[in-house]
C-alpha cells in the first residue's frame, strides 16, 4: 500500500549547506532551495509555498510564479516529446542552479547578465541556455499559468561561421590525436563524437556511457 503524501515540509541538506522545501508532485519527489540555513526564515517560505500552492486555481502573475516551477513544467510537458531532450537538460541545470530560488518577476536584463557572468560562457551558449527559459516561461503563459511574460535579455546571435574542417583536415586530426603518445585515450573518441554529432564540448563531457549508441 503506497504511503500518503505528507505534503511539503522542510530539510536540511548538508551537503548543500541550506534548508529546502520538499515535496511529492506527479509520482515524484521534488525540491526547492530556500536560499537560507535559518529555521524561521525557512518556515516563513514553506508557509508561503504551501499558500501559493492552495490558491493556483488560475494564472498567477509573475511575481508570484516559481522559475523552478516553470522549468520543471518545460521539462515534463515538452522537452520529453522532443527529438533529443538531453539538449534541453544541458541547458535547464545550470539555469536552476542559478534561477531556482527565484520568481519569473526576477527576470529581468541586469539579472539575466548576472547569469551570463556567473555562467563564464560564450554568448552563444548564454544565448542557448536563457533562450530555453524564456521558452519555459511562454510554454506556462501558454498553458494558462501566468498572467503575463517578462522579456528575457539573450545576448546578440553569434555570426556563423565561414570556416569548416574538410574530410582530410578531419582525418589528419584523428590521425595525430591516435599517434601522440602522450594523448589521453579518450581524445580520439572525443573529436569522432564532435564530427560525426556536432555537438558542443559540455554537452560531450556530459554524457553517460547509457546514452551512446555506435
Amino acid at each position: 500500500m503506497p504511503r500518503p503524501n505528507r505534503g511539503a515540509y522542510l530539510k536540511y541538506l548538508k551537503k548543500r549547506g541550506k534548508y529546502y522545501i520538499c515535496w511529492s508532485e506527479k509520482g515524484r519527489t521534488r525540491e526547492r532551495s530556500t536560499g537560507t540555513t535559518n529555521y524561521q526564515e525557512a518556515e516563513e517560505q514553506l508557509a508561503e509555498f504551501i499558500k501559493s500552492k492552495q490558491q493556483r486555481f488560475g494564472p498567477l502573475p509573475p511575481e508570484k510564479y516559481m522559475i523552478l516551477d516553470a522549468l520543471e513544467n518545460y521539462t515534463d510537458e515538452h522537452a520529453v516529446n522532443t527529438a533529443a531532450p538531453e539538449r534541453i537538460g544541458f541547458a535547464i541545470s545550470p539555469l536552476l542552479r542559478f534561477w531556482g530560488a527565484n520568481v519569473v518577476g526576477d527576470i529581468s536584463r541586469p539579472t539575466c547578465l548576472a547569469y551570463s557572468a556567473s555562467r563564464n560562457r560564450s554568448d552563444s551558449t548564454i544565448r542557448r541556455e536563457l533562450g530555453v527559459l524564456r521558452a519555459a516561461i511562454k510554454h506556462d503563459h501558454k498553458m494558462g499559468r501566468l498572467t503575463r511574460v517578462p522579456h528575457v535579455w539573450l545576448p546578440k546571435k553569434p555570426e556563423g561561421k565561414s570556416v569548416w574542417l574538410t574530410r582530410s583536415e578531419a582525418a589528419s586530426l584523428l590521425w595525430a590525436a591516435k599517434s601522440e603518445p602522450r594523448v589521453r585515450l579518450y581524445l580520439p573518441l572525443f573529436i569522432l563524437l564532435g564530427l560525426y554529432t556536432g555537438a558542443r564540448k559540455e554537452a560531450i563531457l556530459s554524457l553517460r556511457w547509457p546514452q551512446v549508441s555506435f
